[in-house]
């Protein structure tokens, strides 16, 4: 009897399943003795610190998709003790951003972070108490929100909320412009992947319509308060189209009588409840200004005036 025409399989009676081996980046899910079942991850992050990620299912297939998110948050780099939450992100964007802008920017950051994190009737009422001058709760925010859960259409609620609460449309584009940035710093941080404040709806700001002296009005304004104490400035802001901060930072010895130019090189702005001189906003800002014949006039009759 020869060979069978066909080839033959062997198929193992072993009715155990074989051992499923795992690379170390795969993370585990175990089933516990209640039923429940244990998704954990470990991995080091970029500095070397190690990170455990445990969540307790009641379903195999939601610990598989609590895997998973471990994995995508290892993937993205982020670190869920630094900012896990908006409130964490917004802190840790303050911070970043203390060395780069003016003093009042930040002043007006925190101001807008105060109420995107929002506060319990606790937390008002504290500070309340500290307060000197009557104070408005700031409300619910998005702070306890986890980054990875924040929508678009809860910012808009939020938003929303705050201009039928009375705050004006400026103030509360500024909340959703401060929240934008510190999400794009969260996507370069690799914190989350998009950045959900720049689908929420634009907050559409009045139409204003600028209001300016005419020739006529402008002269009866200087001739009436020539004899005021500020009459310079009120020329050099009539005459040179100096911003409000930059004319009220000159002093006489911007002034250079005999160039007959006025150097801009500093401006006066309010920080919280701080009145400061400071740098420019930019440095293309700083310049010297040729003086008209008239405004030469007057600063030197004030000048006179002055040293008498």
């Amino acid at each position: 009897m020869g060979p069978p025409p066909f080839p033959l399989e062997i198929v193992s009676t072993d009715k155990r399943p074989r051992k499923r081996t795992r690379s170390s980046g795969d993370g585990t899910i175990t089933a516990r003795p209640d039923g429940r079942y244990r998704a954990y991850l470990r991995w080091a992050d970029a500095n070397g610190k190690q990170v455990n990620k445990t969540r307790i299912c009641e379903k195999f297939r939601d610990a598989q998709k609590a895997l998973t998110e471990f994995k995508e948050l290892r993937d993205r780099g982020g670190d869920p003790e630094v900012a896990s939450t908006v409130r964490d992100l917004l802190d840790r964007w303050a911070a970043h951003k203390a060395s780069e802008v003016a003093a009042g920017t930040l002043v007006q950051y925190g101001y807008a972070i105060a109420h995107l994190k929002g506060e319990t009737a606790g937390e008002f009422e504290e500070r309340r108490k500290r307060s000197k001058t009557p104070v408005h709760p700031y409300g619910p925010g998005v702070g306890a929100i986890k980054l990875a859960e924040l929508r678009p259409e809860t910012i808009d609620e939020l938003l929303r909320e705050r201009l039928e609460a009375g705050l004006s449309p400026r103030y509360v584009k500024l909340l959703r412009t401060v929240l934008s940035m510190a999400l794009d710093q969260a996507v370069r941080w690799r914190l989350v992947t998009a950045n959900p404040a720049r689908y929420s709806a634009a907050i559409k700001q009045p139409q204003r319509r600028g209001r300016s002296l005419s020739a006529d009005q402008a002269r009866a304004f200087l001739e009436a308060s020539r004899s005021d104490r500020l009459s310079a400035l009120w020329i050099v802001l009539l005459s040179l189209g100096l911003r409000r901060g930059e004319a009220l930072a000159l002093t006489w010895g911007d002034y250079d009588k005999k160039a007959k130019t006025l150097s801009v090189t500093k401006a006066r702005k309010k920080e919280g409840s701080k009145v400061v001189v400071g740098s420019l906003k930019t440095e293309s800002s700083r310049r010297v200004i040729p003086s008209r014949p008239f405004v030469l006039d007057t600063l030197d009759g004030r000048r006179a005036v002055q040293d008498a």
